[in-house]
């Protein structure tokens, strides 16, 4: 028979859980009481135990409040897994006792939530489900952290620079991503034979916000011609909003090469240039050892076959 957990053995209580959370979140004992129906004393108790267990403090108190230590960092981070997990499990058993069966959250970058999601999406539906679908479209280095948390059950997109790859399984979908600028059909910059990067410096963009590899490509884009990245910007994902901007204003905009083709049914256009970057290949990223719920593996595999369709012969390859 397996050894049980430590926090088996040693009995950890959910209560406990919620307590160093809310201690980290309140930066107070007394608060984080109140908030979850206890008295002081109580919840004192309750934080003692837990780091008579693991051995260490998990907080100090400090004039301005308690603030935890790396330790208490650490179990921070963790319980919230446990506790959002637990959350998960209720939701999925509620879901099963109404009727529905299910839910699943996929995170995805750009191009593959126009592309393949949808498709995916749509095949998983066919079979007359009941479950809840809910797909978040963001950079990579917004979901990768939500991925990890446990806020998502697949991902679509990059591994982050700083990211830890040992406890993830990654299938990679495209080893190359081409991006491209565009404008509105009848911008003026349309009818140019030749385009100036200080023409360009100057226009007013739509791009993503700093921290993920795209604005990256961007900003070294105009730094290789020895210029300033441009400075009138507005920052955003959304893909309905930058062409809406795009169509409306004399805006530009960066795209991945294959968002800028779904979008030119919609009066944007491929500005002729020929950029020098291109994006690092993208995949579906899922938690090494996580039992997917039964609805998320089904979706998974819709996603797969979606992927295998749009994009040819997939290379799968461990983190």
């Amino acid at each position: 028979m397996e050894t049980p957990h430590w926090f088996v053995r040693n009995r950890l209580k959910t209560r406990q859980l919620w307590l160093i959370v809310a201690i980290y979140d309140h930066k107070s004992i007394n608060k984080a009481a109140e908030m979850l129906g206890m008295t002081q004393p109580a919840s004192s108790k309750l934080l003692r135990e837990i780091e008579e267990v693991l051995g260490v403090a998990l907080f100090e108190r400090l004039p301005r409040g308690m603030q935890a230590t790396w330790y208490g960092e650490t179990m921070v981070r963790h319980a919230r897994m446990v506790l959002r997990g637990l959350n998960t499990a209720w939701d999925e058993i509620a879901d099963w006792k109404s009727g529905r069966s299910g839910r699943v959250t996929v995170g995805s970058i750009m191009a593959p939530a126009i592309s393949i999601v949808p498709r995916a999406i749509e095949a998983f539906y066919r079979e007359d489900r009941m479950a809840r679908v809910s797909v978040v479209v963001e950079s990579s280095d917004v979901l990768f952290p939500r991925l990890a948390q446990g806020e998502l059950d697949i991902m679509i997109g990059r591994f982050v620079v700083d990211g830890d790859k040992t406890n993830y399984d990654y299938e990679t979908l495209v080893d190359q991503e081409a991006i491209c600028f565009v404008a509105r059909r009848d911008h003026p910059l349309q009818r140019r034979r030749k385009l100036s990067w200080q023409t360009l410096a100057e226009a007013a963009w739509v791009v993503p916000p700093p921290g993920g590899r795209l604005r990256h490509r961007f900003d070294m884009l105009f730094r290789e011609q020895d210029l300033s990245p441009p400075r009138r910007l507005v920052e955003t994902v959304e893909l309905q909003t930058l062409a809406a901007l795009v169509q409306r204003t004399d805006m530009l905009a960066i795209l991945p090469t294959e968002a800028a083709r779904h979008c030119a049914g919609s009066d944007l256009r491929i500005l002729p240039l020929q950029l020098s970057y291109t994006m690092d290949s993208f995949g579906i990223i899922t938690r090494r050892g996580h039992l997917l719920s039964p609805t998320a593996a089904e979706l998974l595999g819709f996603l797969r076959a979606a992927a295998q369709d749009h994009y040819g012969g997939m290379a799968p390859s461990g983190a």
